[in-house]
């Protein structure tokens, strides 16, 4: 199993970043091929004060080969372009981490 795992810290216009990513952004991870698993919690609180995260999303996969060959589709690559139309409601980009 291999996760892809995304942070978004708190947003500087927290409804327009709702509006783009839970109506267009998710619709597009909903695409991706080869997705074993999806999911999206709201940070509620964190143990580190100062910590201002808001979202973490989860892909999962069934290894790591397979999520690294999926990174490569055409799918993939349009959330990916489809990111940058986050960016201006968001203080700094998300943390974008990948586990096996």
């Amino acid at each position: 199993m291999a996760k892809v795992i995304i942070m978004y810290q708190h947003p500087i216009e927290k409804e327009r970043f709702d509006d783009h990513y839970f109506g267009t952004h998710t619709a597009l991870a909903s695409k991706v091929p080869h997705v074993k698993h999806f999911s999206i919690q709201k940070v509620v609180k964190t143990n580190k004060e100062g910590l201002n995260l808001y979202l973490i999303s989860e892909i999962e996969f069934e290894s790591a080969e397979e999520c690294e060959a999926v990174m490569n589709s055409a799918e993939w690559k349009a959330m990916e372009r489809d990111a940058s139309n986050l960016a201006p409601f968001l203080a700094a980009p998300p943390l974008i981490i990948m586990t096996q």
